[in-house]
């Protein structure tokens, strides 16, 4: 097991991880397979990532509190799901 986190990949590098855990104000938003299949996690529950946008850059502004105006009720969302 390897463990380690990175801030804002690349999205070459995004394809490149098996399983990739999201957190957020301490809580887990995502965990599971990387690449097409997170942005397919999302997408499901109402967050597609747009076309010619970098996964990272969406996931890290879908589930970034800081500097959101709707910051609670997106990530209980998905917090839940």
């Amino acid at each position: 097991t390897i463990v380690l986190s990175i801030h804002q990949p690349s999205a070459n590098a995004m394809d490149l991880f098996d399983r990739v855990c999201y957190l957020s104000r301490g809580q887990q938003v995502y965990f599971g397979p990387g690449g097409d299949k997170s942005l397919e996690y999302f997408a499901s529950h109402g967050y597609p990532c747009p076309d010619y946008v970098n996964p990272s850059d969406f996931f890290l502004t879908l589930i970034n509190t800081e500097f959101r105006k709707e910051k609670v009720p997106t990530l209980e969302k998905l917090a839940n799901a």
